[in-house]
């Protein structure tokens, strides 16, 4: 977290107007090839991170909801538990849009 930091911190000092989207990671409910600690590992390793970074960025974005309940209907939008396939992309791609409009306009 405090890498996370020092970055955005040296990012807005060298650009002052500069607009930094997070995106929180997420994993899949189901097994995680990278999580060998497994979900609740995960969340308390996010949970470290919303705490410390939301108020650091201009946007935080949140997408574990909307994919564990994609995952619950059957769709697979993870190749691994982790990492998007094309569906997550394009998902990731339409939420970030919206962002950068909201942002922009």
């Amino acid at each position: 977290v405090n890498n996370l930091k020092e970055i955005i911190a040296s990012s807005k000092e060298i650009n002052p107007n500069l607009k930094i989207i997070y995106l929180e990671p997420f994993v899949s409910k189901g097994e995680s090839l990278l999580y060998e600690d497994g979900y609740d590992y995960y969340q308390k390793q996010v949970s470290l991170i919303r705490e410390n970074l939301k108020k650091e960025v201009d946007f935080y974005l949140i997408m574990q909801d909307e994919i564990t309940s994609k995952y619950d209907k059957g769709e697979v939008l993870l190749y691994d538990g982790v990492h998007p396939n094309e569906l997550g992309n394009r998902l990731l791609a339409n939420r970030i849009s919206e962002i950068l409009k909201t942002m922009f306009s």
